[in-house]
């Protein structure tokens, strides 16, 4: 098996040592995702997109789009995020099965159109309740999955829409696109079924300035909201590898 992992994080160096060395603790970036997807070493090939050198598609057989500390706003793009839109548009004419991680699904939304915006209710950060649609409880990415469930959540954008051929498969409060369908082997998720809790934990402690001027949490109660990041029937691990191995190891 092999798989791309497309690595959009960002374009900035300081921003990749900050996170695999206080949120990762001295792992590559894609090692959660791999670690999380029961994946074996070398079955994930890491590409970083604002290089700009993109393999072939057809050496792989799937395609995981990470998270992304850019905002796929129009007008706030950078050149190397359109060649990215450009690439993901090729990734999809080859017909791989895709799964987009929330910076993942917005730049995928984008490439194919449709309009990325800031949420009004502000930044979702830490864990979500998240709700499968009817189309999501017959989906084989939530295969074993409660209707109910616990996301991991980390971002300030949405997508405004999806198109009518795109199947809702889940919602949240703050995320009214939480997770959808584009055909049978793209599948595009707003929150990180790769992060655990204690992964979870670290990138809040992280973000603790913008979480308190934002007003997400009151100073003096950042132990309370760490205390609720939880996923006691780890159910991000379970989507990882029911699309790994629904979408790509039938392949």
């Amino acid at each position: 098996m092999k798989i791309l992992f497309l690595d959009i994080l960002g374009d900035d160096p300081a921003l990749y040592r900050s996170i695999e060395t206080i949120i990762y603790r001295g792992a590559a970036f894609p090692e959660r995702t791999r670690i999380s997807g029961g994946l074996k070493p070398g079955e994930l090939t890491r590409v970083v997109a604002y290089k700009g050198v993109f393999p072939e598609p057809k050496g792989f057989d799937g395609v995981i789009i990470s998270g992304s500390a850019m905002n796929s706003v129009k007008g706030e793009e950078k050149p190397w995020m359109k060649k990215t839109y450009a690439y993901i548009r090729r990734l999809i004419r080859a017909d791989l099965p895709i799964l987009g991680i929330c910076g993942g699904l917005q730049f995928t939304a984008r490439a194919l159109g449709e309009e990325v915006v800031y949420n009004k209710h502000g930044r979702n950060m830490g864990t979500d309740k998240t709700e499968l649609t009817p189309a999501g409880q017959k989906d084989p990415l939530f295969h074993g999955v409660s209707k109910g469930f616990l996301a991991q959540v980390s971002h300030r954008c949405i997508v405004k829409k999806i198109q009518p051929s795109w199947r809702l498969l889940a919602k949240s409060a703050k995320s009214p696109y939480a997770a959808f369908s584009i055909g049978d082997k793209i599948r595009l998720v707003q929150f990180h079924p790769e992060i655990p809790p204690t992964v979870m934990r670290r990138m809040a402690r992280q973000r603790r300035p913008a979480l308190e001027a934002e007003g997400r949490v009151r100073r003096g109660e950042m132990g309370a909201f760490l205390a609720a990041i939880h996923d006691p029937k780890r159910d991000g691990r379970r989507i990882l590898r029911n699309f790994i191995r629904s979408f790509i190891a039938p392949r």
